[in-house]
């Protein structure tokens, strides 16, 4: 297994950060960073409870990459794990992601674990990054 760990402070309580990872339209707003090969949303269902399911389907350029997953732990506001899986052009990438949400000076700390298996060494160089922009447009919400 490879894991990727991201840390970052944002300013906004653990409350806020916590919802804005289960709550359909704060997701929609940060999970696909804009720039100039943004992914466009065309569908995102979320079932935030241990157990329920997380699909989110999206458009990047002439590819149809689709991300689906399980809610494996959810303490509100602290701790969410969660599997997830893109599905893209390039393969089927299983992976599991744990959230902690701690307070901390003027907001909160956020540390992001992902585990994933052995993977193609152009996927495993771009998991790093797109969670590092995820989190940079999850913080840029509370800006």
């Amino acid at each position: 297994m490879q894991q990727i760990h991201t840390q970052l402070h944002i300013k906004a309580a653990p409350a806020q950060v916590f919802d804005a990872w289960l709550v359909p339209r704060l997701l929609g707003q940060w999970m696909f960073p804009g720039h100039a090969d943004a992914h466009a949303v065309l569908r995102m269902d979320l079932d935030p409870r241990e157990g329920g399911d997380l699909y989110i389907q999206t458009q990047h350029g002439d590819a149809a990459i689709r991300y689906s997953g399980s809610y494996l732990e959810i303490e509100r506001p602290h701790r969410l794990a969660f599997t997830w899986t893109p599905e893209t052009p390039d393969g089927v990438f299983p992976g599991r992601v744990q959230l902690e949400v701690t307070a901390s000076g003027d907001g909160s700390h956020l540390a992001l674990l992902e585990s994933v298996p052995a993977m193609t060494a152009g996927h495993a160089h771009f998991t790093p990054l797109h969670w590092s922009n995820r989190l940079g447009a999850l913080s840029s919400l509370f800006s």
